[in-house]
């Protein structure tokens, strides 16, 4: 992470939050270009389509305090109304963008400070969440009671209840096709619960894996109407949302000897009816989920733990690699023609250069359009085009 600290220009101000680059930006145009001619032939840097960044904390002051504003979580409306959360030192917030550039502060969290990986939307357009902290918290917002506009703002409160574990926290959330159940895992014991929006009940689930067993950190909602997710030495499991688990013949793909590392770290239902997984051993797979048949991808390089993925509006899954102390790369996989690219690390130019070196959270807008976010005290969130036709 750099940043030239000399004092920025006016910019583009939504909620105090400065974006800080864009090739549609006439002033910043040249100087993208010229970058990108320079690092066109070895660059470690995103220089395929466009990325723009803007910061959360950063120049002070910001959108969310210094310290408070450390991405972990990202969703996304089918109007493209982004609400994200992030982790902090002693708070942790949720945050809101109705429209690209327009950031404003939904409000802390009440008694969190880890936020899980993941936040998930319902029916109604209420934002659920909860926390890595002991007892692991559920939250939420109501996210149309949200306004935002250039002169005023207005929240809906957030609410809390108690967690589903006594001394775990969760890691990890996914809702059913159905939006009406809300599925977890525990960060440390891989217990899973289920919360049910109907009835605002939380049930715990007989332990899968025994004490000391890899399992998965993350849960994903498919198209048959079923949550999937990983057990010992990768084991892939289905459960339905009454919490009836069914242990599938196919483990996800490893280097020999480390089965201890097959656990998967993300998983996206892509358009074309497959499931897509990444693990901590960077590997990517896919699942047809009829005939539970499961392809592996190999790896985008020797950077470990592919933790996020989303599917881009060309078809291509994205993803990120690298998890402390290694730096994130952004990488995507064409299954049209089964090819790798390593797309490197995220950097901005405009008002202040930044680079992104810790991305935790990864969506994929409406429009085709990535957004990432990154881990860090001052907070950036990140907006990727990429160089390719998208929509339909």
């Amino acid at each position: 992470m750099t940043a030239q600290r000399k004092k920025a220009g006016p910019g583009k101000r939504a909620g105090k939050a400065v974006s800080i680059v864009g090739v549609t930006e006439p002033k910043s145009r040249r100087i993208y270009e010229t970058m990108k001619r320079r690092l066109g032939v070895l660059s470690a840097y995103v220089i395929k389509g466009s990325l723009h960044a803007i910061g959360l904390a950063y120049p002070h002051p910001g959108v969310l305090p210094d310290g408070e504003a450390a991405v972990t979580a990202l969703t996304i409306s089918a109007e493209g109304a982004l609400c994200g959360a992030t982790s902090g030192e002693e708070r942790a917030h949720l945050f809101h963008m109705p429209r690209p550039g327009l950031i404003g502060d939904m409000g802390v969290i009440p008694g969190v400070c880890q936020v899980a990986e993941s936040v998930v939307l319902d029916a109604n357009g209420m934002v659920h969440g909860a926390s890595r902290d002991k007892g692991g918290p559920l939250f939420s917002c109501d996210l149309t009671g949200c306004y935002l506009g250039p002169y005023n703002a207005s929240n809906s409160p957030i609410l809390t209840r108690r967690g589903p574990f006594r001394d775990d926290g969760v890691i990890s959330l996914a809702i059913s096709n159905d939006k009406t159940v809300i599925a977890g895992v525990a960060e440390h014991t891989g217990r899973l619960f289920l919360y049910s929006l109907k009835r605002r009940t939380i049930r715990r689930l007989p332990p899968i894996v025994r004490e000391g067993d890899a399992f998965g950190r993350v849960l994903a909602a498919a198209r048959d109407g079923a949550f999937y997710g990983s057990g010992k030495e990768g084991q892939l499991f289905r459960m339905s949302v009454e919490g009836d688990v069914e242990w599938l013949g196919a483990h996800v793909p490893c280097r020999r000897g480390k089965g201890y590392l097959a656990r998967v770290s993300s998983l996206v239902q892509s358009r074309n009816g497959l499931l897509y997984g990444g693990t901590e051993d960077g590997y990517l797979f896919s699942l047809d989920l009829g005939s539970q048949e499961l392809i592996s991808h190999g790896r985008a390089s020797d950077i470990p733990d592919l933790h996020a993925l989303a599917e881009g509006g060309d078809g291509a899954i994205y993803g990120l690699t690298g998890r402390y102390p290694w730096a994130s790369h952004l990488v995507a996989f064409r299954p049209d023609r089964s090819e790798w690219e390593d797309l490197g690390f995220f950097k901005a130019h405009g008002h202040y250069p930044w680079i992104g070196y810790q991305m935790r959270a990864l969506v994929a807008g409406p429009g085709g359009e990535l957004y990432a976010g990154e881990h860090d005290r001052f907070g950036h969130l990140f907006m990727y085009y990429p160089p390719y036709k998208t929509g339909t």
